[in-house]
C-alpha cells in the first residue's frame, strides 16, 4: 500500500486519464530494506518508460530500535568534493570512478545522477567504461557551476588516447532550478576547455527541462557550432536515459 500510494504521488495522474500504467516488482532476494528497494526501482522504471512525473522519490534504508528510526545507509565525502565545500545552498558531488574511463557524466539533481549513473552501470552493462558519479543540486548559480564544471572536464579529458569519449549532461524536469544560468557555467567551461575537449575527441549529449530550458537548450546548440565540438541536445520530449545509450553507442562505435 506504501509503494502504491508513493507511486501515485509522483505520477502526473492527469496527463493521461485513461491510461493504466502496472509495475511488476520480482524480489530475487530480500537481505532487508525490501521497501525501500522497491520504491526506488519503480520509481527508476516510471523514469526509463517517459511516464510523466512530478518528482522523483527516493528512500533510504532505516530501522526502528526501541521504536526509533536509525538510519542504515552511509553517506561519506571524499577528497574530489572538497574544493566544493564553501557553497552554502548548492550541492555539488563528484567522484571518479575510473581515471580511464570513456563516459562521464554531469547530471542535476540527486535523483536522476544516481539513475544516470545506474543506467550506464547496470542496464546498459558499461560499468568499465563509468568515469565518475556527479550531481549538482540546489540550485546553484552561474560561479559555482562553472567551478565545478571545470573540475569534471579537467578528469575526463585527462591522458587523451585518440579514442572517443562521451559526457553526458542530463537531468530530470527541475522544479526551481534556473536551467539557462547552469548552462552558462557549463557553456563557460567548455569554452576555456575547448581544446582538452577536442584533445580527447569528447562528444557530449545534453538531455534537460525545467524554467528558461528552451534558452539553455539553444545555447548549448549554439556553443556546438561555435567551438565545433559535437553537442547533441534533447529536452524534455525525450526520456531522461536515452542520451546513455547515445554515449554508449558512440564509444562503441570507435572501439
Amino acid at each position: 500500500m506504501v509503494l502504491k500510494k508513493t507511486l501515485q504521488t509522483i505520477c502526473l495522474l492527469n496527463v493521461h486519464p485513461n491510461t493504466t500504467t502496472s509495475i511488476v516488482i520480482q524480489v530475487v532476494n530480500d537481505d532487508g530494506a525490501l521497501l525501500p528497494c522497491a520504491i526506488n526501482a519503480a520509481c527508476a522504471a516510471l523514469v526509463d518508460a517517459g511516464t510523466p512525473l512530478k518528482h522523483l522519490a527516493e528512500m533510504n534504508p532505516f530501522t526502528l530500535v526501541d521504536g526509533k528510526p536509525y538510519p542504515l545507509d552511509m553517506r561519506g565525502e571524499l577528497d574530489d568534493t572538497a574544493a566544493f565545500k564553501n557553497f552554502k545552498n548548492a550541492s555539488l558531488k563528484f567522484t571518479v570512478l575510473n581515471p580511464k574511463g570513456r563516459i562521464w557524466t554531469m547530471v542535476a539533481g540527486g535523483g536522476a545522477s544516481v539513475i544516470y549513473a545506474y543506467t550506464v552501470f547496470g542496464d546498459l552493462g558499461y560499468a568499465s567504461e563509468l568515469g565518475n558519479y556527479a550531481e549538482y543540486s540546489g540550485a546553484p548559480n552561474e560561479e559555482e557551476v562553472l567551478q565545478y564544471a571545470r573540475v569534471v572536464i579537467d578528469c575526463a579529458t585527462a591522458d587523451p588516447d585518440g579514442q572517443k569519449r562521451a559526457l553526458v549532461v542530463g537531468g530530470g524536469i527541475a522544479n526551481f532550478t534556473d536551467v539557462a544560468a547552469t548552462f552558462n557555467g557549463i557553456i563557460r567551461a567548455m569554452k576555456e576547455k575547448e581544446a582538452k575537449l577536442k584533445a580527447a575527441n569528447m562528444h557530449i549529449y545534453v538531455r534537460r527541462g525545467g524554467p528558461n530550458y528552451q534558452r539553455g537548450l539553444a545555447r548549448m546548440r549554439a556553443l556546438g557550432d561555435e567551438i565545433g565540438i559535437p553537442i547533441e541536445v534533447y529536452g524534455p520530449e525525450a526520456t531522461m536515459t536515452g542520451i546513455c545509450k547515445q554515449a554508449i553507442d558512440c564509444i562503441t562505435a570507435s572501439a
